[in-house]
């Protein structure tokens, strides 16, 4: 039987062509400067491009590479997971919490399960795939398998949604790149 340290680890989560991170996506106008009847003119806003905003929200963003996402450390704690934020950052340390079914960076956060995508029934932990540096997995809150919301395109190229544990489009399962196994607590280095 391994310790909840040995469950523990840290990945980088995806779905599909979408990194999971705390940016959503602005659209960022770029002014253009002409000569018009012999006088410079400035007009606002002519083109524009995606540009990264940051959200306290958790967010799906494909302006990201899948392996750009935020770092996150999967804390096996009372059978569930507790989610913190590994990423250096603003949201740095905090957990993942939800607020109406909202995922943000919080300070108490809620515990998950990590369920296989084809049977939501079967929880699963590090113990169920040793040695693997990459896994789909969908996450379930006392409120619900965590959602896509809509998503928000973005200068025709890009977009971003938010995720949700209700009143969202469908579960998704995420890839998980799994960076490091066996991670103790940032403040407990030492532990067992």
């Amino acid at each position: 039987m391994s310790t909840d340290r040995q469950k523990s680890f840290t990945a980088r989560l995806s779905h599909n062509t979408f990194a999971v991170c705390f940016y959503e996506l602005t659209l960022e106008a770029v002014s253009f400067t002409a000569n018009f009847r012999g006088r410079p003119t400035t007009v606002q806003g002519v083109s524009g491009f995606a540009g990264l905003k940051p959200s306290q929200y958790l967010c799906l963003n494909d302006k990201l590479y899948t392996n750009e996402g935020d770092l996150f450390y999967f804390r096996y704690r009372n059978g569930k997971y507790i989610i913190y934020v590994r990423e250096q950052g603003t949201h740095y340390g905090k957990v993942i919490d939800q607020s109406n079914g909202w995922l943000l960076a919080g300070d108490n956060g809620v515990s998950f399960n990590l369920v296989n995508p084809n049977n939501h029934n079967q929880v699963m932990t590090l113990d169920d795939f040793p040695g693997a540096t990459s896994q789909q997995l969908c996450l379930q809150s006392e409120r619900g398998l965590v959602q896509d919301y809509d998503y928000v395109a973005c200068d025709h190229s890009f977009s971003h949604s938010f995720l949700v544990t209700h009143g969202g489009r469908k579960s998704i399962p995420f890839n998980f790149e799994i960076v490091e196994t066996n991670v103790p607590y940032v403040g407990n280095p030492e532990e067992v």
